[in-house]
């Protein structure tokens, strides 16, 4: 179904997109100034001009200034993807910086008490902080006398797998890692990654992450935050 839809988006001809770019356009100016306004008459007529541009990047440069003079503003989410990683950005509404969030689906669920759940590797600069957690979707067990830790371990490719206790998010579906730009830069070092803790009242769980690529993805990340 996504393909199908990513293919007849290409497929779409190029009166057909500006015929759409038309409609969006007058829309919101019926919707701004009401259906009977003499600003439709202006809108479409300004409509008409930039149809009748022979280039198309004089048409999308037209439709995109007349736009900008309705006060339509730009998306503040961006999302792209680099291999598996999905990579989202946005616009902090504390701070104005930029947020940028990056995603790697697990290979295989993860299986805890009567249930089992995708794991999701997320790597975060938020309000120009840096951090990285494994959303498990479930509770991990917490360790002796670590209330809200929870040991887990990690291998990266064929390298000796390392003990790590990790802080558990509030809501108990997510471990996040002590020193997160020390263990993305780790992660940039490698293709895979193995990722193993306890869920509650269950036996241990494991699931491996494809890493690969994280290097390209990570930039917009370090950008934000600086490192």
């Amino acid at each position: 179904m996504v393909n199908s839809i990513v293919y007849r988006g290409k497929a779409m001809k190029s009166g057909a997109r500006h015929k759409v770019l038309q409609l969006c356009l007058l829309s919101l100016v019926i919707i701004m100034v009401g259906a009977n306004s003499p600003a439709i008459a202006d809108t479409k007529r300004e409509l008409a001009e930039c149809a009748a541009k022979e280039s198309s990047a004089e048409r999308l440069v037209c439709y995109d200034d007349l736009a900008q003079s309705l006060g339509v503003d730009k998306p503040t989410t961006q999302t792209s993807t680099h291999g598996q990683w999905r990579v989202r950005t946005e616009v902090s509404p504390i701070d104005d910086s930029q947020n940028v969030y990056i995603s790697l689906s697990a290979e295989t669920p993860f299986k805890g008490w009567l249930k089992s759940e995708f794991g999701t590797l997320m790597l975060r600069c938020k309000e120009n902080r840096t951090s990285a957690f494994v959303v498990t979707g479930m509770a991990a067990q917490s360790g002796y006398r670590r209330h809200d830790q929870s040991e887990t371990t990690i291998r990266y490719d064929r390298d000796n797998a390392i003990k790590i206790w990790m802080n558990e998010s509030t809501d108990n579906t997510a471990l996040f890692f002590p020193n997160p730009i020390s263990e993305i830069k780790r992660m940039m070092q490698h293709e895979t990654m193995l990722f193993q803790f306890l869920p509650f009242n269950s036996s241990s769980s494991m699931t491996t992450f494809v890493i690969a690529g994280l290097s390209e993805a990570i930039v917009p990340l370090r950008e934000a935050c600086s490192w």
